[in-house]
């Protein structure tokens, strides 16, 4: 995966830098981080961008974005559970399955959001403790 710099995610998507380090402030893109700190935008951040520019241009506030973004970000993790709910395709994680040809296409952050849900189902589901009766004793 390729990530570029400040400067150049800048002149890619024509926003000033400054504008992209508020964005980061405020939460709207979250971009890597090297050792030393430097910011690393990657091909998701920049179309996260055009997004965001896009919105910005038709009027909409930057609060405003945020909710849109976060919504879309709400249904595309729905669509997904979907696809895992009705078992679709060939590849499984644990019993839920999802087609491999979609799997492959999701970005790591949403492969990794999906196998921590998946564990964290399964350990529920161990730790469980079955509900006990209540001994009645009578006097």
């Amino acid at each position: 995966m390729k990530l570029f710099n400040v400067s150049t995610t800048a002149s890619l998507t024509g926003v000033h830098a400054q504008t992209l380090r508020h964005y980061e402030k405020i939460g709207l893109v979250v971009p890597k981080r090297t050792l030393g700190g430097v910011r690393r935008y990657s091909q998701f951040d920049i179309d996260k961008v055009h997004a965001i520019r896009t919105l910005s241009e038709q009027g909409i506030n930057l609060e405003g974005i945020r909710i849109i973004l976060q919504q879309q970000e709400e249904i595309s993790i729905l669509k997904r559970q979907i696809l895992v709910d009705r078992g679709d395709g060939v590849f499984t994680s644990g019993e839920a399955g999802v087609s491999f040809e979609k799997f492959h296409k999701l970005t790591l952050r949403e492969k990794l959001r999906f196998y921590r849900k998946q564990r964290q189902q399964s350990r529920t589901q161990e730790h469980q403790i079955p509900e006990r009766k209540m001994l009645q004793i009578e006097y």
